[in-house]
């Protein structure tokens, strides 16, 4: 008999993420950033987090009387074994402190069950002899491109660290007396529309052909280098 393999998941964690929410409404702002209802495996426990998402999403509290009724309203409730449920997930978790670390578990579990489905995908478009080798790659690269969209997290930053930054390129503007916030091109009215060129800007260089372009740039070049 094949050995039959479950795709990878952790219900005892996903519990833990539900219950810290349950017993501490404020959790799930640690969680709501990179999490979603259908990261979960357990179907119970999507519709309960799809339901406090909800209740979030309206600036209501978040806890066992709410959610019952939020689960109510979707026509879910029995479906997720009611409130004997949700007092269990209560009971599963004993703090909230680790809901972030628990919502990581739970979605790089989601992921690897992705990458699964996307490697069946990506295996039967190249047993296809039908399919083009070059279609067949973008198709790879598509799926693999959509799953890591959801490794993407930006942490936030403190306010003092974003402004000592700013400060630092106000007080170096004011001694070198330059009414520019960034670098000079060499052409006045080209300066004067974009304050010189920042750090962050992506400025894209068009025209036709024979229009100067390649003059254009190593003019700028070697005014900076000089």
């Amino acid at each position: 008999m094949p050995d039959l393999r479950i795709p990878p998941h952790d219900e005892q964690t996903e519990s833990c993420v539900l219950g810290a929410i349950l017993i501490d409404k404020d959790a799930v702002s640690e969680v709501i950033d990179f999490l979603r209802p259908e990261f979960f495996y357990n179907n119970a426990n999507q519709c309960i987090f799809e339901a406090m998402l909800a209740l979030f999403e309206k600036h209501d509290p978040i806890d066992i009387v709410t959610v019952t009724s939020q689960l109510k309203k979707m026509g879910k409730y029995k479906e997720v074994g009611g409130t004997p449920y949700l007092i269990e997930l209560t009971n599963t978790v004993p703090t909230s402190a680790n809901i972030e670390t628990y919502g990581r578990i739970v979605n790089d579990h989601y992921i690897k069950r992705r990458l699964i489905d996307s490697s069946a995908k990506i295996a039967e478009a190249a047993f296809d002899e039908k399919e083009e080798a070059k279609y067949a790659l973008d198709r790879a690269e598509s799926e693999i491109l959509s799953i890591s969209k959801h490794r993407t997290h930006k942490d936030f930053i403190p306010v003092k660290a974003a402004l000592a930054e700013s400060f630092d390129r106000l007080d170096e503007l004011h001694k070198r007396g330059s009414s520019l916030r960034g670098i000079s091109t060499g052409f006045t009215d080209l300066d004067n529309k974009l304050a010189g060129m920042q750090d962050s800007n992506l400025l894209i260089l068009a025209a036709r052909p024979g229009q100067g372009k390649t003059a254009f740039s190593l003019n700028i070049a070697q005014y900076i280098a000089v």
